[in-house]
């Protein structure tokens, strides 16, 4: 029982424990973060879907007969993870992956409640389509503008929730633009598979833009820098070991990238620093001759052929 308490109030993502009549038993501490409400003043006495208004994907209202945490309650089976919405304690309409569990509490029949909120994910999924002045005309990926926007919303929420993320800057090796019309398309079909080779291999959850030239950003939420430094690696591999073929033709030389890690809140507290900071890193990478991930560490850039 000591372990169960320590891994519920430990745990990083949003739990509480409900009973039957849906009351509030219990609530960890990233659920108080997530909801903006305190254990003391919900535990025994508030009921959750008078407290958040739950709401299924569709936005309607979540009754007693569909209420995934009744069900687990009811019949002892858990419930497979599906998008709720609910309102914060300050008014903020968020969205959640949600899953619920029947568990013996008490001599009841309970079930615990695991959330983990999504709202940023489905906002740019394609929920609310971009405007044309906010997209790549080339790529289809998000323009810098809207890129550094999604990184603030980010930025916002794993601060409240205390969750790190990374971010990853990448640029193709020997890019150059050329004021040949046949050079310059040539390098713009070589730009776009690129893109379209990372986008195709990254998470639903990561979001990526294409900031100039030949260069990128990923934004990785929920992941700390030794993951992001371990994408980063796959990336740079999967590239280079990748035949692109122009116009029927492979491209001459092999095609690599170069890329730059930083994490929040270890390298950086703000977007704009924390994009820094990846380019830092980025630059290191290049000036060792490329086809290399370097990333940001305490006294200076590390590097990783």
């Amino acid at each position: 029982m000591e372990d169960f308490k320590r891994i519920f109030q430990d745990c990083p993502d949003g739990l509480l424990i409900i009973d039957e009549k849906r009351t509030i038993l219990e609530m960890n501490p990233a659920m108080e973060r997530l909801t903006g409400w305190r254990s003391e003043e919900v535990v025994g006495r508030r009921e959750c879907q008078l407290l958040f208004g739950c709401s299924d994907s569709n936005g309607k209202c979540i009754e007693e007969g569909s209420c995934p945490g009744l069900k687990a309650t009811g019949n002892g089976e858990p419930t497979a993870y599906c998008e709720l919405g609910f309102t914060t304690r300050e008014g903020k309409k968020v969205t959640v992956s949600a899953s619920y569990n029947p568990i013996p509490y008490k001599g009841r029949n309970c079930a615990i409640g695991a959330m983990k909120e999504i709202t940023l994910q489905n906002e740019t999924k394609g929920k609310r389509r971009p405007s044309k002045e906010r997209v790549d005309e080339l790529t289809g990926l998000l323009a810098r503008s809207a890129f550094v926007e999604a990184l603030a919303a980010e930025t916002e929420r794993a601060r409240r929730l205390l969750h790190p993320f990374s971010l990853i800057v990448i640029d193709i090796d020997r890019f150059k633009t050329d004021d040949s019309q046949s050079r310059r398309s040539l390098g713009n079909f070589l730009l776009a598979r690129v893109a379209y080779l990372i986008l195709g291999t990254i998470r639903e959850i990561d979001l990526m833009a294409r900031f100039e030239g030949g260069r990128f950003a990923i934004l990785l939420p929920e992941t700390v820098k030794r993951e992001g430094i371990q994408t980063a690696v796959r990336l740079r591999r999967m590239v280079q070991h990748t035949d692109f073929q122009i116009q029927g033709k492979k491209a001459e030389g092999t095609v690599t990238i170069s890329l730059g890690v930083a994490s929040l809140p270890f390298d950086a507290s703000e977007p704009v620093s924390l994009i820094q900071a990846a380019e830092s890193a980025l630059e290191v990478a290049k000036k060792q001759g490329g086809n290399r991930v370097s990333w940001c560490r305490l006294g200076g850039s590390q590097t990783s052929s």
